[in-house]
């Protein structure tokens, strides 16, 4: 669960709650569910779900489950191999996820979740019983999702007082003919210094989130995901918010919005983050808006729209500060005008951008998506860009960092006020 919860947890459930859980530790790659000697990670998941009543029989030799769980996985690659479908206990296909539980790897690189191009990979709270699950330092990958299902990698039904959180996960190179190849949500997620990356679907091939869902990125990564149709990156229909992250070299094959797509009835805020190097076969190669989005401190540059408008196309509410677009093929806005609320930069003259401390016209001479420095990917700007110290002074008081979390700030010379970069 996100740290707020997890905070109001440790406030109203008290340290009684610690006393009930158990630490489940898989000891071999091998899927099944047979009483041979040791505990798979199908097992542990199904510990962890049953929670097995002190008189009842552990299941195999996996450490019976109680309450909040936390299942441990060592390096090692685990494939599925139970084919099976259309039952929710984790028996066959995928594993399903029905009670708190925490699944820990030892790292991203190490700890490899691969669903074999049997089914998904991951089904968490599929019953809607609003419980929290959080994945760490895992891969997740390989899963496949057919008859236009949805959630290629992980289907997450987890809301209300629940929430499904990655920390420091991969999920790549999933699969769905429905809608989100790497993640399909209805509800709450949370990603930190985590990917989503090499997904394909027919639709929001990373991520796809569903109306009423509330999602937030951290420090993470959307990048070379490839839909059929729109939404190469995410598809959001819910309240999104981005900080600080990546969303880069995705593609929307026929239709809008090769990084994002906002439809009618979606919020997005993106937060010192960066749309780079998308693509529609349409328009909004970096962002299609339908309704709301919220563009502080973003950086859109080199996407590409083939039929126009590669940066942003805007059919509703659009507002940038802070806001860098370049080099952006098809133009850098198409549509409405978005609102300005100053203090942005672009090379051209597309967006109408007319508010104080707007340049238009102005080369902000960006460097290539390289690593800069920070959990992802970055544009570099040189000492002699003009986005350099030509943000708003006033904002210099709380604005301190940028994507990277590096100083955004210059400190200023004698007794001046500090100076923010745009």
């Amino acid at each position: 669960m996100s740290m707020v919860r997890k905070l109001a947890c440790s406030i109203l459930c008290g340290l009684a709650a610690t006393a009930h859980t158990a630490t489940i530790v898989v000891d071999t790659e091998t899927d099944d569910l047979t009483t041979n000697g040791n505990c798979t990670l199908r097992e542990a998941i199904v510990s962890a779900n049953d929670d097995p009543a002190p008189a009842d029989p552990a299941i195999d030799l996996c450490t019976k489950g109680s309450g909040a769980d936390t299942i441990i996985v060592p390096p090692g690659t685990y494939a599925l191999t139970i084919a099976g479908d259309s039952e929710n206990a984790a028996l066959t296909g995928d594993l399903d996820i029905t009670s708190d539980l925490t699944i820990r790897g030892a790292s991203s690189d190490l700890s490899i979740v691969d669903g074999g191009a049997l089914d998904r990979v991951f089904h968490v709270d599929p019953g809607n019983d609003d419980i929290a699950v959080t994945l760490e330092d895992l891969t997740v990958r390989n899963g496949v999702n057919q008859d236009a299902d949805n959630g290629g990698g992980i289907e997450s039904f987890a809301s209300g007082t629940g929430e499904l959180e990655l920390v420091r996960v991969v999920v790549s190179g999933n699969s769905s003919d429905g809608v989100g190849g790497g993640i399909y949500v209805d509800g709450n997620l949370t990603l930190f210094q985590s990917s989503v990356s090499g997904n394909d679907s027919d639709d929001g091939a990373g991520i796809f989130i569903e109306g009423g869902s509330m999602v937030f990125l951290n420090f993470s990564e959307v990048s070379g995901n490839t839909s059929s149709t729109s939404a190469g990156g995410i598809n959001n229909n819910g309240d999104l918010t981005l900080a600080r992250s990546l969303v880069a070299g995705n593609t929307a094959t026929l239709f809008k919005g090769g990084g994002l797509l906002n439809n009618t009835g979606a919020t997005t805020l993106a937060i010192d983050s960066t749309f780079s190097g998308n693509l529609a076969n349409d328009i909004g190669g970096g962002i299609q808006n339908n309704d709301t989005v919220e563009l502080r401190r973003v950086t859109v540059a080199g996407n590409t729209g083939v039929q126009g408008a590669g940066g942003i196309q805007n059919d509703m509410t659009l507002t940038m500060n802070h806001t860098v677009l370049a080099d952006n093929s098809g133009g850098n806005c198409g549509g409405a005008a978005p609102v300005s609320a100053g203090y942005n930069l672009e090379d051209a003259d597309t967006c109408g951008l007319d508010q104080t401390g707007d340049q238009v016209d102005t080369d902000p001479q960006l460097g290539p998506l390289a690593d800069n420095g920070g959990p992802t990917r970055t544009h570099a700007l040189p000492n002699s860009s003009p986005a350099l110290d030509a943000g708003d002074p006033a904002a210099a008081l709380t604005v301190v960092v940028d994507q990277r979390f590096a100083p955004r700030i210059s400190p200023g010379t004698a007794g001046a006020l500090a100076v923010l970069d745009i």
